[in-house]
């Protein structure tokens, strides 16, 4: 019992908690040496005293969903039995969402990524959210759809209010966001990349839970809803 013990002496300080999976890689990278860099000598220096306005700074984050029910849900069924299954569509595709949100509280419409060889008229139905809608084979954002959001949908939807202003983007270390092609726009529209440090944007990108987290929630929400009052996925 000596676990027991030790956190029965040290109950002021200590708890347990449960885990939550992390890949080794980002456990290494988030360092003390990593963040001090990234706040003192990119936010503080650059962000800070570059005199970018909470109405020009943005953040932009992208994640992918599966067309079907991705999570376990908690059931009824019968005593013993060591399996149950919930029907329902098994399709994995990926479709990817890019969102990007302002400091002053304002959000940009998003950009939905299909798997898909071309565009689909109906994917353009009942588009409440306004979305922009691109594709590629994979189902995830690449550097042409990347460069191409910048210049059609960040740009467009900004320029007005940055009145001439510089803008601030961050932007996580996915190749895709720092091509030649997508720098050279950001410098023309005086749009500043900002890029998180590699393998740290589970604790430093708020996007990545505070929008993700319950935007996938309620997306399975609405699958399971849609399923069951249509019978297919």
């Amino acid at each position: 019992n000596y676990v027991n013990r030790f956190l029965d002496r040290h109950h002021d300080e200590l708890q347990t908690h449960w885990s939550r999976p992390l890949d080794t890689i980002r456990a290494k990278s988030l360092n003390t040496g990593t963040v001090q860099h990234w706040y003192y000598d990119i936010v503080d220096k650059r962000f800070v005293n570059g005199n970018f306005l909470p109405e020009n700074t943005y953040a932009m984050d992208e994640s992918g969903f599966p067309r079907g029910p991705a999570r376990r849900q908690r059931v009824i069924g019968r005593r013993g039995t060591k399996v149950q299954h919930l029907q329902g569509t098994a399709n994995r595709e990926n479709v990817t969402v890019l969102v990007t949100i302002c400091a002053d509280g304002s959000k940009l419409k998003p950009l939905i990524v299909f798997k898909a060889a071309d565009c689909q008229p109906e994917w353009r139905e009942n588009n409440v959210a306004g979305a922009s809608f691109a594709w590629s084979e994979t189902g995830w954002s690449n550097g042409e759809i990347a460069a191409s959001w910048l210049i059609d949908n960040f740009d467009r939807q900004t320029r007005g209010k940055a009145a001439g202003k510089p803008r601030a983007l961050f932007v996580d270390g996915h190749s895709s966001h720092y091509t030649q092609a997508l720098l050279d726009a950001a410098r023309e529209r005086n749009i500043t990349i900002f890029g998180y440090p590699p393998h740290c944007t589970h604790a430093l990108q708020g996007l990545d839970v505070a929008c993700f987290g319950c935007m996938k929630d309620a997306f399975a929400d609405e699958v399971k809803q849609f399923e069951t009052e249509n019978g297919r996925g």
